[in-house]
């Protein structure tokens, strides 16, 4: 299905890239990680965090490449991660849990985050509707580290200068399902600019559909004669078939 491209203030979102991220985070939530735990039952799974993060890198090769996303890797201290780059548009993407992007400006760092490095650099210009206060003070960092840390993240992929503008791809998930989904637009100090609920794009389970659909007073013996008398239509189905045969010959 082919989604057309979505405004987002004054922002041109392409939503196969975004959609595309959504289908990646499902994928890693509801089967990818589940299926790993399952198939190395260990007695603790303290990886779980960087599990789920690990597979949505995956997915994203397979489903926002194909949607006309570049999956631009970078390193920090170690840790690999990948952000997805909408050269069309000028736009580039990351995904972050809710938690996790509450707590970024909170921590006190002796170097910026990389998020914070992005928002600072391509949302620079841009101010939230509402401003907070936080315990983090992101003029602690002077612009030319922010510029230096810029360059080590895209290594001259791309070039703020041409109006590239940062998205978060925000989810919140629960036992092995995704709640809630959105696409967040911040200032450089996390404070909200925009924000569009994605919940309209996520695939349903229908699986929870069908079981929503059942009544709370619908008792166990109401279930077992609607079986019954199901299974009693299924038999005569096929009398009233060869009734109506032999009556049209």
């Amino acid at each position: 299905m082919k989604f057309n491209a979505g405004t987002f203030g004054d922002i041109e979102i392409n939503m196969d890239i975004v959609i595309s991220a959504l289908r990646a985070i499902e994928k890693a939530v509801s089967e990818d990680v589940p299926n790993e735990l399952r198939e190395n039952n260990l007695e603790t799974n303290n990886r779980i965090g960087g599990l789920r993060g690990d597979w949505i890198n995956q997915n994203l090769r397979q489903f926002t490449v194909n949607a006309g996303g570049i999956l631009h890797p970078f390193t920090r201290y170690g840790w690999r991660g990948r952000m997805i780059v909408d050269r069309e548009n000028k736009i580039s993407y990351s995904i972050a849990t809710r938690a996790n992007l509450s707590q970024i400006p909170r921590k006190l760092r002796r170097t910026p985050h990389f998020l914070q490095t992005v928002l600072m650099k391509e949302n620079g210009d841009l101010h939230g509707r509402y401003e907070q206060t936080t315990m983090f003070d992101m003029s602690q960092f002077d612009q030319k580290v922010y510029e230096q840390d810029y360059d080590c993240i895209f290594y001259g992929a791309i070039d703020p200068n041409e109006g590239y503008k940062h998205c978060v791809i925000c989810y919140e998930a629960a036992h092995d399902e995704v709640t809630s989904t959105s696409l967040v637009l911040l200032d450089p100090n996390f404070n909200t600019v925009n924000e569009m609920d994605l919940g309209e794009y996520r695939k349903p389970d229908f699986s929870k559909l069908t079981i929503d659909d059942v009544p709370e007073n619908y008792s166990t013996a109401e279930h077992n004669e609607a079986t019954r008398n199901l299974s009693k239509l299924k038999q005569t189905l096929p009398k009233v078939k060869e009734q109506d045969q032999a009556k049209e010959s």
